[in-house]
Formats: structure tokens, sequence, C-alpha cells
């Protein structure tokens, strides 16, 4: 058998130890021979340490939550609790607790949490500092603070009274500024503020809502330069903590009636972990987290205005989807290649349709162009968005307000395509 090389000798490989495992797959490589990694021979490798466990937040410490009953802001006192934090202080302007908003309480003390409502709006002054004589009088060691306060009063800004502003703005502003000045001398472990993607993408209808986030990025970068704490987290959408669960629609309708805002979606306990990190020190965190806005932001046909700022070009996905990008050249060559203004008005109002019908989560088929942009869900804000995509894909301009009158789609068509820098036929 050995003479006829039926039988072989056994090949032998070279062997290293463990400890020496990359020597041993650059033999592997370079040789284009096998190799065995001894795990018994001794040795020491050297490994990652493991992060140690995270301090708990002291018991007897207290930390307020502004406006952090709603459904966010209960996730994040239940992050708190879990951290070991034991008493927590809500500020609310009414000082009223909802139904819902009970059991969540009720729930907080069935694990030993003291949970507090107070009274108190934090864009008062005086009402601020009302909250620091009762901790005083109560000795509450208040040692970590969430800024949660949201009022939005939407509205294009061209239209917006003062008053609209105001409020909007008086919580974020005045609010973390009042919270800022009043424990300016107090030993905070943290200072965090709930901000939104709003400060940083814009969004359609919320200039007072970005302004007033804006704010907080800006004064907590102050604070940290001036060796204070602050965070600032710029969170989008969030699907599973934004009261979206008691709309009755589907996940592809909610997708479609959110589409402003596609690629700044982040989850519920995305945002309890970030938070955790924060306020445990477990590593070191900028004052300013932009989180959830993905590096695959689309620019199809249809996609919000903010999404083709260039500042956001590396965020831009490289592969994208055929038909979408057929999408967003499909009509304005069509227009250039329209041969008469009855074809032009033709290709507008196919565009139209598959628009409207992306934004109602339907059928292009399902969409009369009879009936006016108003009743077919376009509001006024939507309209500007309308007005935003009409002038990019078709070359016309017109006022936001002709997409909410009561004109039909199809005449509306007709004078987009009359209009159309694209269309150069008469």
């Amino acid at each position: 058998l050995v003479g006829s090389d039926a039988l072989t000798s056994v090949q032998s490989y070279p062997s290293f130890p463990v400890s020496q495992i990359a020597d041993a797959v650059a033999h592997a490589r370079d040789s284009g021979t096998r190799v065995i990694i001894d795990l018994q021979a001794p040795g020491k490798v050297p490994v990652v340490p493991a992060l140690p466990d995270p301090a708990p937040l002291p018991a007897e410490n207290t930390y307020i939550l502004v406006g952090g009953l709603g459904t966010l802001g209960i996730a994040i006192a239940d992050t708190l609790v879990i951290c070991g934090a034991r008493h927590l202080v809500f500020l609310s302007r009414s000082g009223a607790v909802r139904e819902i908003q009970q059991v969540a309480l009720k729930e907080l003390q069935d694990r030993g949490v003291r949970a507090d409502v107070v009274q108190c709006n934090a864009a008062s002054r005086v009402e601020v500092q009302g909250l620091l004589t009762r901790a005083a009088e109560s000795r509450w060691r208040i040692r970590g603070i969430v800024q949660c306060a949201t009022v939005l009063k939407d509205g294009m800004f061209e239209h917006m009274d003062f008053d609209a502003w105001k409020q909007s703005t008086e919580p974020k502003i005045q609010g973390t500024w009042n919270l800022h000045e009043a424990f300016s001398s107090t030993p905070l472990d943290f200072f965090v503020t709930l901000s939104s993607v709003a400060s940083i993408t814009g969004n359609m209808g919320q200039a007072n809502y970005a302004a007033g986030n804006g704010y907080m990025d800006a004064l907590m970068t102050w604070r940290r330069k001036h060796h204070l704490p602050g965070h600032s987290i710029n969170i989008g959408l969030v699907p599973d903590a934004s009261g979206l669960g008691d709309v009755a629609e589907t996940p592809e309708q909610r997708r479609q009636r959110y589409r402003h805002l596609e690629g700044t979606e982040i989850l519920q306990h995305e945002v309890q972990t970030l938070l955790r990190v924060i306020v445990q020190k477990i590593t070191p965190v900028p004052a300013q987290v932009i989180a959830g806005l993905t590096d695959t932001l689309p620019r199809t046909d249809g996609a919000a205005s903010w999404q083709f700022d260039r500042k956001f070009d590396h965020r831009i996905q490289v592969v994208a989807d055929e038909d979408a990008g057929a999408g967003v050249a499909k009509t304005s060559t069509l227009l250039k290649k329209a041969e008469s203004v009855d074809e032009a008005v033709r290709v507008v109002n196919q565009a139209l349709q598959e628009y409207l019908a992306r934004a109602m989560a339907s059928s292009a088929e399902a969409i009369d162009l009879e009936l006016p942009f108003s009743a077919l869900g376009v509001d006024s804000l939507k309209a500007a968005e309308v007005q935003n995509w009409v002038s990019r894909e078709m070359g016309a301009e017109l006022s936001s307000f002709e997409f909410i009158g009561a004109q039909p789609v199809r005449v509306l068509a007709e004078k987009i395509a009359t209009l159309s820098s694209f269309v150069t036929v008469t």
C-alpha cells in the first residue's frame, strides 16, 4: 500500500500557542498551508478589559424631569429608576395628572420610588425660585435635571404670530435658561435636554420649535465649555413613544404621514440607552448628540426638502433603488420631451397622482383628479411641501395657497404644465 502510494505519511502542520495567534494567521496566509492553534499551551493573551459596572445613582438624591409626564418622559423616568434613582420630581405647568399618568406614577411608587408632581412653569423665573424654596424646605438633594418640556404651535413662518412663536419657544429657551441660572451653584451630576433633529434639519412649519431646540443645543455646549454638566440629545421621530400607537393606521400609512421625517427615526429603548450612558458616565459623550439620523437618507421623488440640503450629502444612500432613482428624473425628463402642452399636462397629472398616492398610502388610480388638494389630505403645512416638490421636480413656481384652494387637481395640473420651465412647447 505504501509502495503504491495508497497510503501516505501524515502531513505535519506548524503549531502556535494561542498567544501567537497573529503570527499563526500570517504564516497560514503567506505559506498557503494550515496551522494548528494550541489552546492548551501556556501564554498570555491580550484582551480588552470589560468596562466596570457603572455606579448607581444615589438613592438619597433627587432628580427633576421638566415636562416628563408624556410617553417618552415616563420612559426616561423608568431609565433613571433603573440607574438607581429613588426620588423623582416631575415639573408640570398645570400640575394636573391624567389617568394614564397616574397609572405610570403608581407603578413607579410600587417599585419603591417617590414620585412628586410639582406645579411649576419652568419658563417663569418666579415659579422656579419657588421650586428652589420648596426643595430647601424639604431638604431635597437635587443632583440631576432632564428637560423634556415641549409645546407645539406649528404653522408657516410667514403667517405665524408672535404668540405662537412665544408659546413654543418659551419652555425651551426661557425655561432652560431659568433652570441653568437657578442651579448654577448646585453640584449637578447631569443636565440633559431633549432636543430635536428639527434644529439640525429644519422642519416645515416648525421654525419656532427648531429655534427653541437650537437654543438648548447651544446652551448645553456653553455649559460644557465652562466645565458644567450638559448634554443635548437631538432625537427624531420616536414611533413607539410618541403617542402614535393611539392612531388607527397601518405602519405604511404612518410612514407616509411622517415621510418628511424619514431617516430620523429612533426607538424608545435607544433613547433610554443613550440617557443611561450619559447619567451614569459609562463613557464620555459630547455635549450634543444627534441620535437617529441615518447614513442612508433618500433623495427620491417626494422626499422632504431638507434631505436635498448639501450638508447632508455624506448621508445620502450610495446605492439607491433603481425605480426610485428613475422616479426622480422621470417627471422633469418627460416634461422636457413633451411635444405638446396636452402631453405635458398628462405627465403632470400622473406625477401628482403618484405623489398624492404615496402621501395617502393609496394607489394612484384611487386619486380623483376632480377633487381639490384639500380633499386629498393636503393641509397648509403639507401644501408648502407640495409647493417645494412641484418647484423642484416640475420647474413651476406657485404659491402654497394654490394647493389648499378649491380648484381641482386637474385644473392646477394644467397651470403647472403651462408655467413649467421644463416645457418648451406652447
